[in-house]
């Protein structure tokens, strides 16, 4: 009997289900051509999900690819110029001055690239330090390149020893006088204490705090700056203060061996190099100078190359400073994370 209404209700059920089917299919769009149906495209799918890189990273995927291959032909350039300069031709030959004029260039387009990483960091020291690269250039000849590059060359250390001092947070204005207040804290605190003794602040080595660095800038600034008002002329001047600046540059340097960091290595062992022959250079005569001037402009410009690297990571924030000690040093994972191969 139960069986029997439930087949009379079976019916019924059906009945009640019919209406909300055909509204559904009255409600469905009508497709009146087969050209209304279009299909999916997957590689529009596909880009819609890939973002596009932006110009800071085509600007630094564009400088990594090609900023060696600038630096190999530059190299390349010198050492012919300095085959030329041994057969006998003038140091105002066209190939010759080329040469200088075309490292001139790559290290004024380089360095300008870094100095736009640095202004988005509000690295204010760092950022006059890569504009100042340009500028020097339109003053300085290979004879002097290195000794007008001293002053570049200081701001750039005076920040990595501002750097652990300094609030991330403030402004470009702001952080430009704090950069002020500590390099004159430095300087102040270099220069008046005591070489010897315990409280002393120069020459600590592991335990120091930048104050030796920062002293041996100030040196570097200012061999930069007599430099660049005695112009090209190969004088006694020259002579001295490329030599100071260049003793300056090996102290500096001769710790950066010491460093884990592979560009950190490279830039010391470089520079070293350079800056013993930029020195023995400087007491030969004019023609001979040329030719070693233009034999170890390589060195140079390896140099150039691991340096700007160590400033792009400061800017990206990979680097640890030379002179915080304290700070342990950043693990794969973190380096991983801001996109940094390890």
């Amino acid at each position: 009997m139960v069986g029997a209404i439930q087949e009379l209700k079976a019916p019924q059920q059906l009945a009640q289900r019919e209406p909300s089917l055909d509204a559904a299919v009255q409600q469905a769009p009508e497709v009146t051509n087969s050209s209304d149906i279009q299909p999916i495209n997957p590689l529009e799918s596909l880009h819609e999900t890939v973002a596009e890189p932006s110009f800071d990273q085509k600007r630094k995927a564009f400088t990594n690819k090609y900023g060696p291959m600038a630096y190999l032909l530059s190299s390349v350039n010198h050492v012919a110029a300095a085959s030329l300069l041994l057969g006998g031709a003038n140091k105002d030959s066209p190939w010759v001055k080329g040469a200088t004029w075309f490292t001139k260039a790559v290290n004024s387009l380089i360095y300008g690239d870094l100095s736009i990483d640095a202004w988005k960091g509000k690295n204010t020291f760092d950022f006059i330090s890569k504009i100042l690269e340009p500028f020097l250039n339109c003053f300085s000849q290979l004879s002097n390149y290195h000794l007008l590059r001293g002053l570049g060359s200081a701001m750039t250390q005076l920040h990595i020893v501002n750097l652990p001092h300094i609030d991330k947070n403030k402004n470009h204005w702001e952080n430009f006088i704090e950069n002020l207040q500590q390099t004159k804290k430095f300087f102040v605190e270099a220069w008046t204490s005591s070489i010897l003794g315990p409280k002393r602040k120069l020459f600590k080595f592991a335990k120091d705090e930048g104050h030796t660095l920062a002293a041996v800038s100030h040196v570097q600034a200012a061999a930069g700056i007599i430099g660049l008002i005695n112009g090209s002329r190969r004088n006694i001047i020259d002579k001295f203060v490329g030599t100071v600046r260049n003793i300056a540059g090996i102290f500096v340097d001769f710790e950066l061996l010491w460093r884990k960091d592979k560009d950190e290595k490279l830039t010391g062992l470089y520079y070293i190099a350079h800056a013993v022959f930029d020195t023995l250079k400087r007491f030969l005569p004019e023609h001979q100078a040329d030719i070693l001037d233009n034999m170890i402009m390589p060195l140079y410009n390896g140099a150039m190359y691991h340096f700007g690297k160590i400033t792009r990571k400061q800017s990206d924030g990979t680097y640890v400073s030379s002179v915080d000690n304290n700070k342990a040093e950043k693990t794969d994972t973190e380096l991983k994370e801001v996109g940094v191969d390890v």
